[in-house]
Protein backbone atom coordinates (compact mmCIF):
# COMPACT_ATOMS: atom_id res chain seq x y z
CA UNK A 1 0.00 0.00 0.00
CA UNK A 2 2.81 2.30 0.19
CA UNK A 3 4.30 2.21 -3.22
CA UNK A 4 2.73 2.64 -6.43
CA UNK A 5 4.21 2.23 -9.89
CA UNK A 6 5.15 6.32 -10.16
CA UNK A 7 5.43 7.30 -6.50
CA UNK A 8 5.51 5.98 -3.17
CA UNK A 9 2.68 6.80 -0.93
CA UNK A 10 4.36 9.62 0.85
CA UNK A 11 5.02 11.30 -1.91
CA UNK A 12 1.75 11.47 -3.27
CA UNK A 13 0.89 12.53 0.44
CA UNK A 14 3.71 15.33 0.34
CA UNK A 15 2.30 16.34 -3.52
CA UNK A 16 -1.17 16.71 -2.35
CA UNK A 17 -0.33 18.68 0.75
CA UNK A 18 1.69 21.40 -1.02
CA UNK A 19 -1.28 21.63 -3.88
CA UNK A 20 -3.50 22.08 -1.20
CA UNK A 21 -1.15 24.63 0.56
CA UNK A 22 -0.80 26.69 -2.50
CA UNK A 23 -4.62 27.00 -2.77
CA UNK A 24 -4.62 28.16 0.55
CA UNK A 25 -2.19 30.77 -0.11
CA UNK A 26 -3.50 31.98 -3.28
CA UNK A 27 -7.29 32.08 -2.19
CA UNK A 28 -5.64 34.48 1.34
CA UNK A 29 -4.10 36.16 -1.61
CA UNK A 30 -7.06 37.08 -3.29
CA UNK A 31 -9.12 37.71 -0.27
CA UNK A 32 -6.28 40.57 0.43
CA UNK A 33 -6.67 42.03 -2.80
CA UNK A 34 -10.74 42.04 -2.31
CA UNK A 35 -10.09 43.52 0.81
CA UNK A 36 -7.65 46.13 0.36
CA UNK A 37 -9.83 47.48 -3.52
CA UNK A 38 -13.12 47.48 -0.75
CA UNK A 39 -12.17 50.92 0.80
CA UNK A 40 -15.53 51.29 2.43
CA UNK A 41 -15.74 47.83 4.22
CA UNK A 42 -19.16 47.07 3.34
CA UNK A 43 -17.94 43.49 2.04
CA UNK A 44 -18.82 44.19 -1.76
CA UNK A 45 -17.31 46.13 -4.69
CA UNK A 46 -18.47 48.96 -6.14
CA UNK A 47 -17.69 50.14 -10.22
CA UNK A 48 -16.08 53.18 -8.46
CA UNK A 49 -13.69 51.07 -6.31
CA UNK A 50 -12.58 48.80 -8.83
CA UNK A 51 -11.88 51.46 -10.82
CA UNK A 52 -9.88 53.46 -8.52
CA UNK A 53 -7.63 50.18 -8.08
CA UNK A 54 -7.30 48.93 -11.39
CA UNK A 55 -6.27 52.89 -12.52
CA UNK A 56 -3.72 52.74 -9.94
CA UNK A 57 -2.16 49.47 -10.89
CA UNK A 58 -2.33 50.46 -15.08
CA UNK A 59 -5.39 48.78 -16.52
CA UNK A 60 -7.23 50.30 -19.12
CA UNK A 61 -10.76 51.83 -19.07
CA UNK A 62 -11.47 49.31 -21.69
CA UNK A 63 -9.85 45.89 -19.65
CA UNK A 64 -11.45 47.60 -16.01
CA UNK A 65 -14.84 47.54 -18.41
CA UNK A 66 -14.69 44.35 -19.76
CA UNK A 67 -13.59 42.70 -16.09
CA UNK A 68 -16.78 44.35 -14.50
CA UNK A 69 -19.33 43.17 -17.14
CA UNK A 70 -17.85 39.14 -17.20
CA UNK A 71 -17.46 39.70 -12.98
CA UNK A 72 -20.32 41.06 -12.24
CA UNK A 73 -22.62 38.21 -12.86
CA UNK A 74 -25.75 38.60 -11.43
CA UNK A 75 -25.98 41.95 -12.71
CA UNK A 76 -26.78 44.20 -9.67
CA UNK A 77 -23.83 46.58 -10.15
CA UNK A 78 -21.92 45.24 -7.86
CA UNK A 79 -19.21 42.57 -7.15
CA UNK A 80 -19.66 39.70 -4.47
CA UNK A 81 -16.82 37.80 -2.79
CA UNK A 82 -17.81 34.63 -4.30
CA UNK A 83 -17.98 37.32 -8.09
CA UNK A 84 -14.49 38.70 -7.60
CA UNK A 85 -12.83 35.29 -6.62
CA UNK A 86 -14.29 33.53 -9.68
CA UNK A 87 -13.22 36.30 -12.36
CA UNK A 88 -10.07 37.88 -11.04
CA UNK A 89 -7.84 34.96 -11.36
CA UNK A 90 -8.63 34.75 -15.03
CA UNK A 91 -8.32 38.72 -15.49
CA UNK A 92 -4.85 38.42 -14.04
CA UNK A 93 -4.03 35.32 -16.61
CA UNK A 94 -5.59 37.18 -19.73
CA UNK A 95 -3.93 40.36 -18.56
CA UNK A 96 -0.46 38.43 -18.43
CA UNK A 97 -0.70 37.00 -21.65
CA UNK A 98 -2.26 40.10 -23.32
CA UNK A 99 1.33 41.80 -22.05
Amino acid sequence: MTETQKSSFLDVIEKGLCQAFSQALFKDYILQVFEEIDVNKDGILEMSEIESKFKKLGYTEQEIESFWKVSDVNQDGSLSKAEFFENFTQFLLSSQMNS
